[in-house]
């Protein structure tokens, strides 16, 4: 009995092993070499001055110039690939505090390159193609999204002005994307009370997700997003290796019994 009760804890533990949570930044460094960062939406000719840095275990994106009205959108990817039953994860701190700024926009993003095409520094224009967001919005305490297809970035998949979560802002603890399968991708935000989903996606590019990372949208001078930790792409055991490795454990304690 104690050799069948040794087998199914290593079985387990292979299992485990195999579906860790691997992290792909925990911001321990100020090392950000591993992103790039896009320009992918202006509505005007504004400057080039969002960034994103690092302060106290966390990541943070800030802007030097004021936009006002005016939209610049950014992504900030590397290059890691989100397969069909994973989910890429960010943990969000700070969602709780008063709205400081016209928009502060922060969240997730997957894209089909960590280096996609940028809107040209001093000119308008839309490179929003083949990518997909999902954000909070500080200004209106609401999730936002956004998801764009194909080559044409003036036609999305589809876009939210921000959906109020029925479980409150300040109890979001984390955003999420899931890949539920090659076409199929899921949208939403954590609390306490598990996953939500806001936006269901379905594409043509099966590309997207070749690379993972930030979406901002920040227009105030100074403006400087929640903390974020702990980008990670999370992967569950299919049903298939659970009863793979059920049978052989089984198997096992058969064997092993009749000896």
């Amino acid at each position: 009995m104690y050799k069948i009760f040794l087998t199914v804890v290593a079985l387990y533990a292979i299992s485990a092993a195999a579906h860790a949570t691997p992290f792909l930044d925990t911001f321990e460094t100020d090392d950000l070499s591993s992103y790039t960062k896009n320009v992918v939406y202006r509505s005007a000719a504004n400057g080039n001055t969002i960034s994103f840095l690092t302060s106290g275990g966390y990541v943070h994106a800030t802007r030097g110039t004021y936009l006002g009205t005016n939209a610049e959108q950014v992504t900030f990817l590397r290059k890691n690939s989100l397969n069909v039953g994973e989910t890429l994860r960010l943990d969000i701190l700070g969602t709780s505090q008063s709205p400081d700024f016209y928009y502060n926009d922060i969240g997730l993003a997957l894209s089909y390159s960590d280096d996609t095409t940028d809107v040209a520094i001093g000119s308008s224009g839309d490179k929003r193609t083949n990518t997909l967001a999902v954000y909070l919005k500080m200004q209106s305490c609401s999730v936002g999204y956004w998801g764009y297809d194909g080559t044409n970035g003036t036609t999305p998949l589809g876009a939210s002005s921000g959906i109020t979560p029925t479980e409150g802002f300040s109890n979001i603890t984390g955003l999420f994307i899931k890949r539920s399968s090659s076409t199929d991708f899921i949208l939403g935000y954590k609390t306490a009370a598990g996953d939500a989903a806001v936006k269901t996606f379905t594409v043509t590019n099966t590309a997207i997700g070749n690379a993972v990372g930030f979406y901002a949208d920040l227009r105030d001078l100074g403006a400087f997003t929640a903390p974020m930790d702990n980008l990670r792409i999370e992967a569950v055991p299919e049903p298939t290796t659970i009863a793979t490795l059920a049978a052989a454990a089984c198997g096992l304690a058969l064997f092993l019994r009749r000896r």
